[in-house]
């Protein structure tokens, strides 16, 4: 999943991409995404263009959506102490607001 989101969206940062579980609105199990924009790609493009590219690549290859999508700055990913991405700490830093993404698309609620 990681892989073929780093060769098919071209504003992410190759090996910085984590996919991860996340439970659903109906507590059924749902793709996270968290992914880095290199410097400067944000301000090329809209985060709803890269919101839009993910999700077009992730349904071309999978037919599947990621319920929430995490753009982040460059370094912002938690990693070991040898640099490892720690993809399950990814959730857990977002809702304790260790991890601060620059956009957020999160389709688990429906808005009210």
């Amino acid at each position: 999943l990681e892989t073929m989101l780093a060769d098919r969206v071209e504003w992410l940062r190759r090996g910085r991409i984590t996919a991860f579980p996340v439970e659903a609105a109906d507590g059924a199990e749902a793709i996270g995404v968290a992914a880095e924009v290199p410097r400067g790609r944000t301000r090329q493009v809209s985060p709803e263009t890269i919101f839009d590219a993910i999700a077009a690549a992730l349904g071309d290859v999978f037919q599947y959506e990621a319920a929430l999508i995490l753009l982040l700055e460059p370094g912002d990913l938690p990693r070991t102490s040898s640099g490892k991405l720690q993809r399950s700490a990814c959730v857990a830093a977002w809702q304790s607001g260790a991890l601060v993404p620059f956009a957020v698309r999160d389709s688990r609620f429906a808005p009210t």
